[in-house]
């Protein structure tokens, strides 16, 4: 993908691995003061989601400045009680325990930080589902990022006196083909 393409382009990478939603912060007490940190678990996750993607995007990907939309499939193993003829079912039911889908994604955003994007207030548009892999797939995290500078030349433009942009909020952007 050339981020500094005209139109919208899509970088899509895999991340194997259970899915990890990310937690809370954590606190611990020095002296008077409290200071917050990660949790090991998350550090890992995040870290393992900037490898799989610099591994992916290679050396010459440079930040994105413009308005992304991200796209999260995150697959689970299916249960070990069901029978094997059952579990070849569930790949069309959702994943509807922990970790919540909206944990899924901070922590996908935050290990993106810095990496695929200058920031995570760059991101719109998210849609994430969580469901179970088949028997020849691997658990883990799909990730497409889709990059969108006309928006930002379009927010440009529809910018007023005071530079407020004016947005409809109707509906999410169609997906580019």
């Amino acid at each position: 993908m050339n981020p500094n393409g005209e139109g919208e382009s899509a970088f899509k990478f895999f991340v194997p691995g259970i899915p990890h939603g990310q937690g809370r912060p954590r606190f611990t007490r020095i002296g008077k003061f409290s200071r917050a940190y990660k949790d090991k678990n998350d550090v890992e996750s995040e870290g393992q989601i900037a490898f799989w993607f610099r591994k992916a995007a290679g050396a010459d990907w440079k930040l994105l400045e413009c308005p992304v939309m991200l796209e999260i499939d995150a697959l689970f193993l299916p249960p070990k009680r069901l029978e094997k003829r059952a579990r070849t079912l569930c790949q069309w039911f959702p994943h509807v325990s922990r970790p919540d889908a909206s944990n899924i994604v901070k922590g996908v955003e935050d290990a993106l930080n810095g990496v695929a994007w200058r920031d995570d207030a760059q991101v719109f548009y998210v849609r994430c589902t969580k469901g179970y892999c088949t028997g020849d797939e691997t658990p883990g995290l799909k990730i497409e990022i889709i990059q969108c500078p006309r928006l930002a030349v379009q927010k440009q433009a529809r910018a007023g006196k005071h530079g407020a942009a004016s947005f409809s909020r109707s509906a999410p952007p169609p997906k580019p083909s």
